[in-house]
């Protein structure tokens, strides 16, 4: 699946063609991002693109934001048209979140 921003300047394919899973987060920072009662993400393997490329990491700014458990989240959007790409970035998952995902 290819996920990109709306502008089209940030592009990528998934590392695989399904997500491993699909939910639906109602925690008030998720429902700010989406301007809606709740966020979506699919949840796709981090590997291969975690670590970032040069490239993809030109392109994107980042929110680091606290969690609710303590912890802090990383949120990533183009630079130029300022979709969310995906949030929670770790070794081993990437949430794409306002990406389109064809």
């Amino acid at each position: 699946m290819q996920a990109r921003c709306q502008c089209g300047m940030v592009a990528f394919i998934t590392p695989t063609s399904r997500p491993l899973t699909v939910y639906h987060c109602h925690c008030l920072e998720c429902r700010k991002q989406s301007a809606s009662a709740y966020g979506t993400s699919a949840i796709f393997p981090a590997e291969p693109l975690f670590p970032l490329s040069q490239d993809l990491r030109n392109k994107l700014a980042v929110y680091t934001r606290s969690t609710d458990s303590g912890n802090t989240l990383d949120c990533y959007f183009c630079k130029a048209c300022g979709v969310g790409l995906s949030k929670g970035l770790t070794s081993a998952a990437l949430a794409t979140s306002g990406s389109v995902v064809q």
